[in-house]
């Protein structure tokens, strides 16, 4: 039987919120603005999981920071209007609250994005900690945001501390 968790972090996108759609039209316009083939959603899917910091240099190579920089540009003209919540997040936040076990959020989006992203949704009560790229040494996959929320938490890994 699986125990009771004596905490939880979650990641952002499309585990909470589905914020595919304003990050695609986003990506889009910056891979057109640098003559680049736009992607389709599949394509999206495929490269969505990655960090800017990751996945522009692969892709923009010597020009990855300008179009970095571009895309967060184009990001900050996203209205948070858009944001879309996914079913029963809010309820499976405040259920967790009010069993008093912690939360956290981590996340490969970009810290500043992040933060803005839960304070419009008013969800900062919700968590102790927020860590998103840039935040920590490195991104996702690494385990480094990982361990950064869990000290945050004054907590260490444990199979009681549960990654959603």
């Amino acid at each position: 039987m699986l125990s009771k968790p004596q905490a939880i972090l979650f990641d952002w996108d499309n585990t909470l919120v589905d914020t595919g759609g304003p990050i695609h039209k986003a990506m889009n316009k910056t891979l057109e603005h640098y003559n680049y083939a736009l992607w389709d959603l599949e394509t999206f899917k495929i490269y969505s999981h990655q960090s800017s910091k990751n996945l522009f240099p692969n892709i923009f190579k010597d020009q990855w920071q300008e179009a970095r920089a571009f895309f967060y540009k184009t990001m900050n003209q996203v209205p948070l209007e858009e944001l879309v919540v996914l079913p029963y997040a809010f309820e499976l936040l405040a259920f967790l609250q009010e069993k008093l076990i912690p939360l956290g959020v981590v996340s490969n989006k970009h810290r500043e994005f992040l933060r803005r992203e839960i304070e419009y949704l008013k969800w900062q009560d919700f968590f102790q900690t927020i860590v998103g790229s840039g935040d920590a040494p490195q991104d996702k996959p690494h385990p480094a945001p990982i361990l950064l929320a869990l000290e945050n938490m004054n907590l260490s890994p444990s199979p009681h501390h549960w990654y959603v």
